[in-house]
């Protein structure tokens, strides 16, 4: 992908050598049904990590070619905008998986999610597994007779019998600059942070979590005011010339790579929606904000209603922390431990307990106060592991 091209523009075209390969492989139907797909998808501003329903498209008609011996690739991943994106990239690449795989582990919905509509449309086994290290789920895995496991965020850890399985291995698509920001969720901890690199590392996987040599990576710089939803659609419009050096690495047979310096990494846990904690400094909640959406938003508490925070800024001022300074059409200014939050953008989870479904905010109202009680662990540094 030429480094120079907007963030915000839609997929490109693949790389010279590897344009269109999918026409090669796809029927025109499907090669249409798969860039219809991408559409929809590129058209969001923010990608979520978290799963996410997909509307049908109408089912093309025929079947995939699978020419010569192509690598047996089984994909694995949630349909969240995350794993979608790569999942679609994959097929614009002309692979032909030979199955997908979901996780209903956490009683994800099967049914109306992307990889479910791809595997009915381009005639795609299609399997959705609540344990994969459980026996029946193997024996019907290895039937697959994989040679590599391509997995697009996932909720499962393999355990040793399942990254034994394929021939080549397991190969994980994990959204950081590894071995920094191992864990679940890194695009949170990157806006959270302050950090001004992100993107994308392809790792075989290993028994520790985010942890394998490593294949490749791919570069994507942090914007100043990204949301982890926006930091998240660049990452993935970035993730396809890595996609095509790891297929060939797969084609050839040849998954090496560098195991990466955990003693120069991080490791951080999931995120959740946090309540602002008003003695901290603006830049620190800005960010906070940011980087809770659109999966974790950051929250306050006023007359027992929760309110999640959509957007705000920094502005100056001094007052008591939580403390309500100014209220204009802009907003309401808080003062926090130092400098002001301008209030942009605020949501209800609760409209019945507000006073008409807004927050109703006056000049000295304290929100401190309301908020005691909630989690306010959204801040900690970053741990090695």
């Amino acid at each position: 992908m030429d480094p120079r091209m907007s963030p915000e523009s839609v997929m490109p075209e693949s790389p010279a050598g590897e344009a269109r390969l999918a026409a090669r492989v796809w029927p025109a139907a499907s090669a249409v049904w798969i860039d219809a797909a991408w559409e929809r998808l590129a058209a969001k501003p923010e990608f979520s990590l978290r799963p996410r329903p997909w509307p049908a498209l109408p089912v093309p008609d025929g079947r995939a070619s699978r020419a010569g011996t192509p690598p047996r690739v089984v994909v694995f991943g949630i349909s969240s905008d995350y794993g979608n994106g790569l999942l679609l990239h994959l097929l614009r690449l002309g692979c032909v998986p030979v199955a997908l795989i979901t996780s209903t582990r956490l009683h994800h919905s099967a049914d109306a999610t992307l990889f479910a509509h791809a595997a009915a449309a381009l005639d795609v086994p299609y399997l959705a597994l609540a344990d994969v290290n459980a026996p029946e789920a193997l024996e019907r895995l290895r039937a697959l007779q994989p040679d590599v496991f391509l997995v697009f965020s996932f909720d499962q850890i393999f355990e040793p019998r399942m990254l034994a399985l394929p021939r080549r291995g397991c190969v994980n698509f994990h959204p950081s600059l590894l071995p920094r920001f191992r864990g679940p969720e890194p695009l949170f901890w990157q806006v959270l942070l302050g950090e001004r690199e992100s993107g994308l590392t392809a790792h075989l996987m290993s028994e520790r979590i985010d942890a394998g040599p490593i294949l490749g990576q791919v570069r994507v710089p942090v914007q100043a005011d990204d949301t982890a939803g926006r930091l998240a659609r660049r990452v993935v419009l970035a993730a396809e010339p890595l996609l095509a050096d790891v297929l060939r690495m797969c084609a050839a047979g040849e998954l090496g790579g560098m195991p990466p310096e955990l003693a120069h990494g991080s490791y951080q846990r999931s995120a959740r929606s946090t309540a602002l904690e008003w003695r901290r400094p603006a830049t620190e909640l800005e960010r906070l904000v940011r980087a809770g959406r659109p999966d974790a938003p950051a929250h306050l508490v006023w007359r027992g209603a929760r309110y999640d925070v959509l957007s705000c800024r920094v502005v100056p001022g001094a007052g008591t922390p939580g403390v309500v300074l100014a209220v204009t059409k802009e907003g309401a200014v808080v003062a926090t431990g130092e400098q002001c939050l301008l209030l942009a953008e605020v949501a209800t989870l609760r409209v019945e307990s507000a006073e008409g479904g807004t927050l109703g905010l006056r000049v000295g109202d304290d929100l401190a106060g309301s908020s005691e009680g909630e989690p306010r662990d959204g801040l900690p540094p970053p741990r090695v592991r």
